[in-house]
């Protein structure tokens, strides 16, 4: 009896056939992020915290740590290198430790939109591109895939 994968008929697993592998898709990923937020002047963490802080200011040390899925000590390097950025701010008097914005973190928060959506571009495009390759049907047209009329992403690079 041959061996079958359990989710090869499902239609999902269709469209994800053409992704090489997790490993291929996360340096896409980091890939696309670089020159998005290089143009924000930030790292990707950095954005991800003021990614949580713009939706709700003045949030707990372990609060970041637990929905960023990382350490406290890590959040916390970050957090000191972006105060002395001038990007947030440390609340040492509160228990347990808080963080908040300041004007300059604020400012980046209308910039903030793009990066989602050009990412998703990205890897729509990316996914249209494999399934071309692969000579299946492109089962996302252009124009749902957030790019604009002429094809390109919203921030202007390369898909």
């Amino acid at each position: 009896m041959e061996a079958r994968f359990p989710f090869e008929h499902y239609p999902p697993y269709g469209a994800m056939r053409s992704v090489r592998s997790l490993r291929a898709t996360a340096r896409r990923l980091s890939e696309a992020y670089e020159p998005l937020l290089k143009r924000l002047g930030l790292r990707r963490q950095e954005y991800l915290v003021l990614a949580l802080l713009w939706e709700r200011d003045r949030l707990p040390l372990p609060y970041l740590a637990a929905r960023l899925r990382v350490t406290e000590g890590m959040v916390r390097a970050w957090v000191e290198a972006m105060a002395a950025r001038g990007l947030v701010e440390r609340d040492r008097s509160a228990e347990p430790e808080a963080v908040r914005l300041t004007a300059r973190g604020r400012a980046l928060q209308p910039l903030a939109p793009r990066v989602p959506s050009a990412l998703l571009c990205h890897v729509l495009a990316w996914l249209d591109h494999d399934e071309v390759e692969a000579g299946e049907a492109a089962a996302v047209p252009a124009w749902s895939a957030g790019r604009n009329e002429t094809g390109e992403c919203p921030d202007g690079a390369e898909a």
